[in-house]
């Protein structure tokens, strides 16, 4: 009987928590990656569309962040021109609410438009 009179109470339980996450607010996506080695970082904050490079490694080279937005195909490029001394750099993108987006963490020679030591894409939402 114990164990009758608890399946009751145990299911209840299962409802609530369900009901409480299917009534929660969706959290905003954001996400980061590192290249191999982590000396290039990009983070994106979808909560006002955010874009931040971090070069974290005095290697000459800069970081800096392929960004697809899904739409047409091109890919932008934005690059921490600070060097690993200075702050990163901080990009605010004006995209309209639910945009696909994807990103990932490279390495260049500023100007070269050749990149390399890229990490693997990461998807996202604005």
């Amino acid at each position: 009987m114990r164990t009758r009179r608890s399946l009751p109470l145990a299911g209840a339980l299962v409802v609530l928590v369900v009901g409480t996450a299917l009534n929660a607010p969706a959290a905003a996506a954001s996400g980061g990656v590192c290249n191999p080695g982590c000396s290039a970082n990009v983070e994106f904050k979808s909560d006002g569309e955010i874009l931040t490079v971090h070069d974290y490694s005095p290697d000459g080279l800069s970081a800096v962040a392929e960004f697809d937005t899904h739409r047409d195909g091109s890919i932008s490029y934005f690059f921490n021109s600070n060097s690993y001394e200075g702050p990163p750099a901080v990009f605010n993108l004006d995209l309209p609410e639910g945009t696909l987006v994807r990103y990932r963490a490279c390495l260049s020679h500023a100007g070269s438009g050749v990149y390399t030591n890229c990490s693997d894409w990461y998807n996202d939402v604005a």
